[in-house]
């Protein structure tokens, strides 16, 4: 793991925590935090793919966030995910590809799993109800972050 793909995550983490308290209390990620991240990492892995002549892993990490990006655009259409998310998506994405295209799964897949637990446990207390709205930005950063410690564990 080179220091570019290492201060990617990092930034990525800086972020959380205001993300985390603004989508709870706005229901919105707001652009200062996502497009930075996005043009952030997008910097680094293009630093780290050339200096290390990682052009595949480049060419898939960028289809990775094209691909998201264009789902993610006709999803938030149909009013079904926000646009704040899909960009935060879209950065996670490409950085995540660019190590192992699998990542991405595994990112979505905790943060689903961590979002429908919470979701659960809000309609239980009676927080929620089935036709509220609820921030999913805090659960793919959770989905995100968990996926970056498998990265870094499986390179110690």
């Amino acid at each position: 793991m080179s220091i570019w793909t290492f201060l990617a995550a990092g930034y990525y983490l800086a972020i959380s925590v205001p993300l985390v308290r603004w989508d709870f209390k706005e229901h919105r990620l707001p652009n200062k935090y996502t497009i930075s991240a996005l043009i952030f990492c997008a910097t680094l892995v293009v630093l780290d793919a050339f200096s290390y002549q990682r052009l595949q892993p480049l060419m898939s990490g960028v289809a990775a966030a094209g691909i998201t990006w264009g789902a993610g655009y006709l999803m938030a259409k149909f009013d079904l995910i926000g646009m704040g998310d899909i960009k935060l998506l879209t950065g996670q994405h490409l950085w995540l590809a660019y190590l192992n295209p699998w990542l991405i799964l595994l990112s979505l897949t905790l943060g689903f799993v961590t979002a429908s637990a919470f979701s659960a446990l809000q309609l239980f207390r009676g927080n929620l109800n089935l036709k509220s709205n609820m921030a999913l930005g805090p659960f793919l950063l959770v989905g995100f972050l968990l996926a970056a410690l498998v990265v870094f564990t499986a390179e110690v």
